[in-house]
């Protein structure tokens, strides 16, 4: 008998068996001795026959039938003998048996890649603090008063207090219509923060009914190497309607009937869309914190993951895309090897992380413990009214919940060591 491990890619590796003849028959006589259990032989009851009369009647049929099976216990008997964690469900890649009984054969399968982590204390990451400016606080308030406003139709753009209703098709540089460009109807409220500037100037002293070619030159973008300088994009446009926007009058009685009577004044209502804006911006910076911390750990502990979990990862994706249309189904036109190759990156990266996290919780000791998911699963069944012992099953078997705190804890074991710099940023 002999057994080599070959190292492939990433973290493939192959193991190569040669099992000579004495080792082989017992494998097998273990095998004919479960199988004799199930065959009926003329003149004995099922499972009763002589295991000789079951040899010579079925013994080559059972041997080839039962090879793989032999194989597979071989296999997970040396991994065993050699401590190996197999990530991945092997794959037979090659299978021989001679005259003899002597058995060849090879098995592919992955392994945890081996990782060292560098020190966590090199680790530099930036946290944004976010300052919210008077001016933000009254576009916020605008965009509330916009949501209970009224309107009237006038004959023409007199300011940015409109919402106008277009009618816009991309046109060649003649100005005559692209063949299978569809017209698209919209409304724009110019006094948007999102709305076209170009076109908003354009739009302006237009009247109802008047119409326009718009030259849009899309934003010039730079990559590493080269620049490219987009090509100008020219559309007709048509002014079918313009309604003049009547904002409510910000005091107290608005303010008042808005909340419910939670708020009774404007510099209370001001500063409440204060604290909200300060909230979410909070979470936005710590988004994008945790992120720098990820995205450091991983370019400083780069590696190849394992093609299985990248596999797995993607297919996740898929299936959370399939969510997002009618049935869970995907209609005819979608391109999934597209969607795919789109989603890869984001399936090796995440991936990428989470064996990372895990090696990092590891190398400090660091695990999730049964009284963590106690403690949560007691405060969710106060919530939610379900007992805490179904709580606890469910969140003991959900994925997404353990890899939440691991999340948790790694951030936290990050911040307690990287090198942080905090920006402040005005929005």
């Amino acid at each position: 008998m002999s057994i080599e491990v070959q190292k492939l890619e990433n973290c493939e590796h192959e193991m190569s068996v040669k099992m000579d003849s004495a080792e082989a028959s017992d494998f097998f006589e273990k095998m004919y001795q479960r199988e004799a259990k199930k065959i009926t032989i003329t003149g004995f009851r099922k499972g009763k026959a002589p295991l000789s009369l079951v040899k010579k009647a079925h013994g080559e049929s059972l041997k080839i039938q039962n090879l793989d099976k032999i194989v597979v216990e071989k296999f997970w008997k040396e991994i065993d003998a050699r401590n190996i964690d197999v990530i991945s469900t092997p794959v037979l890649s090659h299978l021989d048996i001679d005259d003899n009984d002597n058995i060849e054969f090879k098995m592919k399968y992955e392994t945890y890649p081996e990782i060292e982590l560098k020190d966590i204390k090199k680790i530099a990451a930036e946290k944004i603090e976010y300052e919210i400016s008077e001016d933000f606080i009254d576009e916020e308030i605008k965009q509330v008063l916009f949501s209970k406003h009224k309107s009237e139709v006038i004959d023409s753009v007199v300011d940015n207090e409109v919402i106008i209703e277009i009618e816009i098709v991309r046109v060649d540089k003649s100005g005559l219509a692209i063949i299978g460009e569809k017209t698209e109807k919209t409304k724009l409220y110019l006094n948007s923060p999102d709305a076209n500037k170009n076109l908003i100037e354009s739009l302006i002293s237009k009247n109802s009914g008047d119409e326009f070619i718009f030259t849009h030159v899309p934003q010039h973008e730079h990559h590493e190497g080269h620049d490219h300088v987009p090509e100008e994009e020219k559309f007709q446009v048509k002014v079918c309607s313009v309604e003049k926007v009547i904002l409510p009058e910000l005091n107290d009685e608005f303010v008042s009937e808005l909340t419910k009577g939670e708020i009774k004044t404007v510099p209370e209502f001001r500063q409440k869309v204060k604290d909200n804006l300060v909230g979410r911006y909070e979470n936005i910076s710590q988004r994008i914190f945790h992120s720098s911390l990820m995205s450091e750990l991983v370019r400083q502990n780069d590696f190849n993951p394992p093609n299985s979990f990248i596999e797995k990862t993607l297919a996740s994706f898929i299936e959370e895309e399939k969510t997002k249309y009618p049935n869970k189904k995907f209609p005819s036109e979608v391109n999934i090897e597209k969607m795919r190759e789109s989603k890869k990156p984001d399936a090796i990266w995440g991936v990428k992380w989470m064996i990372l996290r895990d090696k990092l919780l590891q190398d400090h000791n660091l695990k999730v413990d049964d009284e963590e998911i106690d403690k949560v699963a007691e405060t969710e069944s106060e919530k939610t009214g379900i007992t805490k012992n179904k709580m606890k099953e469910y969140l003991t078997n959900s994925s997404y919940f353990l890899s939440n705190l691991k999340n948790e804890k790694a951030f936290k074991l990050l911040k307690e060591n990287a090198q942080i710099k905090t920006v402040k940023k005005s929005v």
